[in-house]
């Protein structure tokens, strides 16, 4: 969980963007890969605030990540 007060003292920041001429010529995305400091600060901003949607968002998350950890174990992929 990030610090109760992260978002007053760290300053939101977008992941850095393509050139728009580069982006005129495919459909990937249109944001680069953002560093692991950048994605670390910008968590320590969230606050444990009681939202039910992102309680259910993080409680799927950490089901959806036992359940890829379950699935792998078996050889062969078979359950």
């Amino acid at each position: 969980m990030g610090k109760a007060t992260g978002f007053m003292e760290i300053k939101r920041e977008a992941p850095p963007k393509r050139d728009p001429v580069e982006r005129s010529k495919d459909w990937k995305d249109i944001h680069l890969t953002p560093s692991k400091e950048l994605i670390e600060s910008q968590a320590a901003r969230c606050m444990d605030c009681g939202i039910r949607f992102v309680r259910q968002v993080r409680a799927s998350q950490v089901l959806m990540k036992l359940v890829v950890r379950y699935t792998t174990s078996f050889p062969n992929g078979m359950i």
